[in-house]
């Protein structure tokens, strides 16, 4: 999993804002009608099973079963929202 310095920066302002800043971002994916589509929220701790990954200063906490799903994804901030794009094994910078 890949996340832009745009998406840390905001996800950094949006905690310390919030007086979060020992949170993390929690990634997991939900079913969809053709295929999972990723999900995210601010949580206080990891929950039971899931992969703790530390980027920059921020942990996100990826659903245990969804972290090799979640590899190959980058999360970027642009336009007054967050993106979350399939890499491609080219793309993975």
């Amino acid at each position: 999993m890949r996340v832009t310095e745009p998406a840390l920066r905001q996800f950094r302002q949006i905690l310390d804002t919030n007086d979060l800043s020992t949170s993390g971002i929690r990634v997991m994916l939900i079913p969809g009608c053709c295929s999972p589509k990723a999900q995210l929220s601010i949580e206080p701790h990891p929950q039971e099973g899931d992969v703790v990954v530390a980027i920059g200063d921020l942990d996100f906490y990826l659903e245990k079963h969804a972290a090799p799903l979640l590899d190959n994804i980058r999360i970027n901030y642009a336009n007054g929202s967050f993106y979350i794009e399939e890499l491609f094994p080219d793309e993975n910078l």
